[in-house]
């Protein structure tokens, strides 16, 4: 028993945050037309409306089109995560939570939820 609470405490001292949170998040995308098809950084992800799960590393591409209207982009940037930020000012204490700012976990999208919205073509 002790032994494995001292692996349990190493573990927790020489990792951060990050890498206890998952390398996904979720995110949904609506448009204002049902037959619109929506793309992810270039992958069919759903029609009207999708929730799918995103690199949380990763910056984004958004596309909706649907025949007959213009298409319509949306860039999601990635910004630093909150467990990211507690790697960060943990590093400041302890040196070893700096690694953790290598894993996915310490970012995130700026946005989860996005309205795209199509006009008619002209």
């Amino acid at each position: 028993m002790k032994k494995a609470i001292a692996v349990l405490l190493a573990v927790v001292q020489f990792t951060g945050c990050s890498f206890f949170v998952g390398s996904k998040q979720k995110v949904t995308v609506t448009t204002n037309i049902e037959t619109a098809q929506i793309y992810a950084n270039g992958e069919l992800v759903g029609t009207g409306r999708a929730s799918f799960k995103a690199k949380r590393n990763q910056d984004m591409q958004l596309m909706a089109k649907a025949d007959g209207y213009q298409t319509a982009f949306h860039h999601i940037d990635t910004k630093l995560s909150t467990a990211g930020i507690l790697d960060l000012i943990g590093s400041f204490v302890w040196l070893v939570p700096i690694f953790g700012l290598f894993s996915s976990g310490s970012k995130q999208l700026d946005e989860q939820n996005v309205a795209l919205n199509l006009e008619t073509a002209k």
